[in-house]
């Protein structure tokens, strides 16, 4: 078997592409990133990245560069991959100036090119939902992932000094009432 074939037969059988499973959430005006990784992490700078949003190309990354000339009208000078950390499997695509219009299902596709065309190794939806009820500033970057994650921690935190409190002035007041109280043992 040829060895390229070979090589993107491994490729199939070993690697995933993964994100979250949570919708990504942005306002407005915000940047979104859309999760997508391969999972064992890879180096994916020779494959071929292509992001798709209800058939519309959205980003297209082959042969070691960018390829946007077929491009949807409606994301030109708006997307980006993380190529410093394509060695590392991240795929992720970046969104600029959310507006309503995003909104929607959108693809990640990575194939492994070889001598006998193209091998889809694995596609993977991610949803962006854009909140028009709030209007945010422009540099704030929402992604996917345990967004409320930070929010639980803390309140966890919170409950837990707010308890250790309470049992420390039981405490006191135990120790108070007993120095004050008339029917303590006294030994002469």
């Amino acid at each position: 078997m040829d060895l390229m074939l070979q090589a993107g037969l491994f490729f199939l059988a070993v690697h995933s592409v993964a994100g979250s499973h949570q919708p990504v959430k942005v306002g407005p005006g915000q940047d979104a990133i859309l999760p997508c990784h391969l999972e064992p992490p890879f180096h994916v700078t020779t494959q071929m990245v292509e992001w798709k949003r209800d058939g519309q190309q959205v980003h297209l990354y082959r042969s070691k560069a960018d390829s946007l000339d077929d491009q949807d009208e409606n994301f030109r000078n708006r997307t980006s991959l993380f190529q410093d950390e394509m060695d590392k499997g991240n795929i992720s695509l970046k969104l600029t100036n959310v507006t309503e219009v995003d909104a929607g299902n959108y693809t990640c596709h990575v194939r492994f090119k070889n001598e006998y065309g193209l091998f889809e190794v694995r596609i993977y939806n991610v949803t962006l939902i854009v909140d028009g009820g709030t209007r945010t500033d422009p540099t704030n970057t929402l992604s996917g992932g345990d967004v409320t994650g930070r929010d639980t921690a803390t309140a966890v935190i919170v409950v837990i000094i707010i308890i250790i409190i309470i049992i420390i002035i039981i405490i006191a007041a135990r120790f108070t009432f007993y120095l004050i109280s008339p029917f303590k043992c006294i030994s002469i």
